[in-house]
């Protein structure tokens, strides 16, 4: 890697000084917690927090260009929203019928209480959202009904994180971060050169996501860029 240096510097100062990258931030967070990834976002993020970025992606895809568009949707799309619907619901019921069986109602932050009588009206509704977002009629309408299920249904829980978000959240991060190292600080993947290594950061991506963080820190170890988490 020809610029350790500014790596480090990047990391220090939790920025990067390119006007040519995008996603900086996930770029930055990335590699600072590139030793601690899974404990910092993944088991210490709260649940909400899981549709809070899937929809601030669907946010920023109705505002970039179609070819950036198809990276993010590599990651962040309809058949990951749709897995993460139906693991809401399922942990939700678990858990509402955990709580009810031990108290007449459940308590959550900006929610009406819940009772066993609002299950099935509760229940339906995440059906309902599936429905509209199955039939939303674009990408504006698609975010739209997001962005109103988000708002309106209990998010403020300690349910599991769905597999898929995980898979996406995590394979995203390692995509982009190892996209800047391969333009700006001539990583190479394989060995290969720098369009090689782009080619070959692609296919993966499109391919076996969930191998890309793994080749993250692969390749950040071998190019020996000291990270302090």
């Amino acid at each position: 890697m020809s610029d350790l240096d500014g790596i480090e510097q990047m990391l220090i100062n939790e920025y990067i000084y390119n006007d040519k990258v995008s996603r900086k931030w996930l770029t930055c967070q990335t590699l600072r917690h590139i030793n601690d990834f899974d404990e910092y976002f993944i088991q210490n993020k709260p649940y909400y927090y899981t549709w809070k970025t899937a929809l601030n992606e669907y946010k920023s895809a109705t505002k970039i260009s179609d070819g950036e568009k198809k990276n993010r949707y590599m990651f962040f799309n309809k058949a990951v929203i749709f897995e993460m619907l139906k693991d809401y619901k399922n942990n939700l019921q678990s858990y509402l019928n955990t709580k009810l069986s031990k108290c007449i109602s459940v308590k959550i932050k900006y929610c009406s209480p819940i009772t066993k009588d609002s299950m099935p009206a509760l229940m339906s509704g995440i059906d309902a959202v599936k429905h509209k977002l199955k039939t939303a009629r674009n990408a504006q309408n698609f975010l739209k009904i997001l962005k109103n299920f988000t708002e309106k249904f209990p998010m403020y829980i300690p349910l599991p994180k769905s597999d898929a978000w995980k898979k996406a959240f995590k394979s995203q991060g390692a995509y982009y971060t190892l996209l800047h190292l391969v333009k700006f600080y001539d990583l190479q993947i394989d060995s290969k050169d720098k369009k090689a290594s782009l080619e070959i950061l692609k296919h993966i991506a499109q391919t076996t996501p969930e191998h890309l963080f793994d080749i993250l820190q692969k390749s950040v170890k071998e190019s020996e860029v000291i990270i302090s988490t």
